[in-house]
C-alpha cells in the first residue's frame, strides 16, 4: 500500500508563513505614509538591508530613497532603525487620504508605483484560464498564489474601479 508523506503541524506553520494570503478585511487607518531616507555611502550595506526590509513590509519605492505605503510601518521601522542603529536617518511622514504627492492624486500615485496595471492584467489571465477550464486545478493555485505575491492588496479604497484582483480571489 502507498503511503503519502504527512505534513507536519510544523511545517503547516512554515507553509503558511511562506505562502501569500489573500486579507479580506485591510484595515486602513486612512493615512498614507513616506518613508525618506539619507544614509551616507558608509552605510551601504544598511541601505540594501533597508530596501529589502521595505519590500517584505509592503512599501513600494517612489524614488530611490522615498518609498511610499498605505499601512503604518512605524514600529516596524523603529525596531529596524534601534536594530540597525539608524534612528536619526529614516523619516516617516504620513499623509491623509485625500493627499497628494506633488500633483499626483494617492490613488494614481499608488497605481504606478505598485504597477497595478500590470497585475490586473495578470488577474484577467488568470480568470480566463480559470474559466477556460483547461488547466490542472494545482496549476491554477500555483499561478493564482504567484500574482498574490506581487499584489501590494492595498486598502479597497484605494484601489481603482477597474480592480479585478478582488473577483481572481473569489
Amino acid at each position: 500500500k502507498l503511503t503519502l508523506p504527512q505534513i507536519t503541524e510544523e511545517g503547516q506553520k512554515r507553509l503558511s508563513s511562506i505562502l501569500p494570503q489573500y486579507d479580506e478585511k485591510r484595515i486602513w487607518n486612512n493615512r498614507v505614509y513616506l518613508i525618506t531616507y539619507d544614509l551616507p555611502l558608509k552605510k551601504n550595506k544598511e541601505r540594501n538591508y533597508l530596501r529589502f526590509f521595505l519590500r517584505r513590509i509592503g512599501c513600494g519605492m517612489l524614488q530611490k530613497s522615498v518609498w511610499i505605503t498605505p499601512y503604518n510601518p512605524t514600529k516596524l521601522l523603529e525596531k529596524f532603525m534601534e536594530e540597525k542603529g539608524l534612528n536619526d536617518l529614516i523619516l516617516i511622514s504620513s499623509l491623509g487620504k485625500d493627499g497628494t504627492v506633488g500633483n499626483i492624486d494617492l490613488s494614481d500615485l499608488l497605481v504606478d508605483v505598485y504597477k497595478l496595471r500590470e497585475l490586473n492584467e495578470e488577474y484577467k489571465e488568470f480568470i480566463f484560464k480559470a474559466k477556460e477550464n483547461k488547466s490542472i486545478k494545482e496549476q491554477l493555485i500555483f499561478h493564482y498564489l504567484n500574482i498574490l505575491a506581487n499584489d501590494p492588496q492595498l486598502p479597497f479604497s484605494l484601489l481603482p474601479e477597474w480592480w479585478i484582483g478582488d473577483i481572481a480571489y473569489k
